[in-house]
This record gives C-alpha cells, sequence and structure tokens, in this order.
C-alpha cells in the first residue's frame, strides 16, 4: 500500500477530496495515465476478488447473491471488499474486531474470527439484522450481534452520527480492529437543522473518534467508502496512524497511483507499520 501523505493536500482533505490538486501540464499526462491504470486495476481486482472468494468461500459468495435477489448489496466492488477484509485479516491477526453496520461483511468476519467473543456487529436496523442473521446459518455462533440506535448531533460544527453504545464500556476495553461501515450518513425523516460540509450529502461518522476520547486506540481503522469518515479521521489522529487512501479517492484528487488497487481506506497505528 502507498501512504497518504495527507499534510501535503489538507486543502483537498478539508472538502471531503473534491478539490483536486493543481498540477502542471506534463503531470496531468502522467495524470491521465494514472487514471487509465487505476481502472484497469479495479477490473483486474474485481476478477481476482471474485475467483478467490468462489474458490474459499462459496458459502459467503452464495450469501452475497442471495442479498441481492431481495434488493441492497449490488455492484461488482463487493467481491473487492469482502477479498480486502480476508486479506487485511490475515495479515494484521486482530485479537477481536469490532463491525459498525452489520452485512456479507459479517458472515466473513465470523468465518475468519470464528469465536463470538472476538467478533462483534453493531446495526441500527433491525431489518438488516435479521436478514444478516437469517442467513448466517452455523456462523450465527460465531458473532456477537447488537442493535443500536443511530445518534445524530453536531460536532466541531458539522452533523455527524454514531451509534447510541457506552465506548468505553462496550469495547472491554480495546478493540484490535475496527471496520466502519455505518450508521447511516445520509439524511433521514426526523433528522433536523443538519450541519453537512461534504457536498454529497454524507455525514462522518465518528465512532472511531469517540475510542480516541475514551483513551482506546484500535490498532487496525478500516472505513468502507465514507468519503468525510475519512476526512475527520485524517484531521483527528493526531499522527498516531499512517493513512492508506482508498484508490477512488486518490483519483478524486488527482494523485498519482501505480499500487494495488484499494478498495477500503486503512488507519495503521505507527507501532504497527
Amino acid at each position: 500500500m502507498s501512504e497518504f501523505h495527507y499534510k501535503k493536500y489538507l486543502t483537498s482533505v478539508g472538502s471531503s477530496f473534491t478539490e483536486p490538486v493543481k498540477c502542471s501540464f506534463s503531470y496531468k499526462w502522467v495524470q491521465k495515465i494514472s487514471f487509465k491504470n487505476y481502472k484497469l486495476r479495479k477490473k483486474i481486482a474485481e476478477k481476482i476478488s471474485f475467483h478467490f472468494l468462489n474458490k474459499n468461500y462459496p458459502d459467503i459468495v452464495a450469501a452475497q447473491i442471495e442479498a441481492r435477489e431481495n434488493g441492497g448489496l449490488l455492484g461488482e466492488y463487493q467481491w473487492i471488499r469482502l477479498y480486502e477484509i480476508v486479506q487485511l485479516l490475515k495479515r494484521y491477526s486482530p485479537s477481536n474486531v469490532c463491525e459498525l453496520g452489520c452485512g456479507t461483511s459479517s458472515l466473513m468476519f465470523a468465518k475468519l474470527m470464528r469465536s463470538a467473543e472476538k467478533f462483534t456487529t453493531v446495526e441500527e436496523s433491525q431489518y438488516w439484522l435479521d436478514r444478516m442473521i437469517q442467513s448466517s446459518g452455523k456462523l450465527f455462533s460465531q458473532m456477537t450481534h447488537l442493535r443500536a440506535d443511530r445518534v445524530v448531533s453536531d460536532k466541531d460544527g458539522e452533523s455527524v452520527t454514531n451509534y447510541a453504545i457506552n465506548h468505553a464500556s462496550f469495547s472491554k476495553g480495546f478493540f484490535d480492529f475496527i471496520y466502519v461501515d455505518g450508521p447511516t450518513a445520509v439524511p433521514m425523516e426526523g433528522d433536523k437543522e443538519l450541519h453537512i460540509k461534504d457536498p454529497d450529502g454524507i455525514m462522518p461518522n465518528i465512532d472511531a473518534e469517540l475510542f480516541w476520547e475514551k483513551g482506546i486506540y484500535p490498532k487496525v481503522i478500516v472505513v468502507d467508502g465514507r468519503r468525510s469518515t475519512v476526512r475527520r479521521l485524517i484531521q483527528k489522529n493526531n499522527g498516531r496512524y499512517k493513512v492508506f487512501l482508498k484508490s477512488d479517492f486518490v483519483t478524486k484528487i488527482g494523485l498519482i497511483d501505480f499500487s494495488t488497487y484499494r478498495y477500503h481506506t486503512v488507519f495503521l497505528k505507527k507501532d504497527l507499520v
């Protein structure tokens, strides 16, 4: 992975990665080559990921396909998402995982962590939680699942979201690995007086920040998309983490990147790197 040296691009980060970095004419040609390379890497990653999952985790592939039949979880990127989860868990071997927002990824985490004591998933929607439970089969015994309300509040002058959990007691002191894919980050019925900085109307999730405020610094924080969440974590981590941006974000702000395609943004505590 190529680390993102964000201090050099604070203007772009502050705008939730919507302001491209200005560059010379010659640099733009390199940008174009990088963008074409990015699209090719993404297509290759989709094919490699599906082949790997279909060979090694056919039950998870079947669950993913079944979920699509009832709506949701669409897109070939889902294979890259699941593949990267496997690779990240194998590489960093966390003792325990907290997933914020359930789905097919929950089944993969449960399969790899193999213990309800080592894997906890949190979800705001009883509907999605029930769907995940129904599709989990024998993996149900290998996960702890919790339904928690979505909270919308104001922090640092912008509207943010998090789960209604006690972050200090919930973590039992520490989580090695946090996966951020919830709660709902777009405005919903009942939300009032929102102050959203992201131009696409996406609110950041601040659960990782709330862990930090309790003195809990997970070794690995993985963010599924959620550009505004990535922006806040970059600005708030106080140099404790190295940042490896999702390839789409790198391309969005015009940076050059020929490394392996990345679906997630990954924050690694510096003593790990």
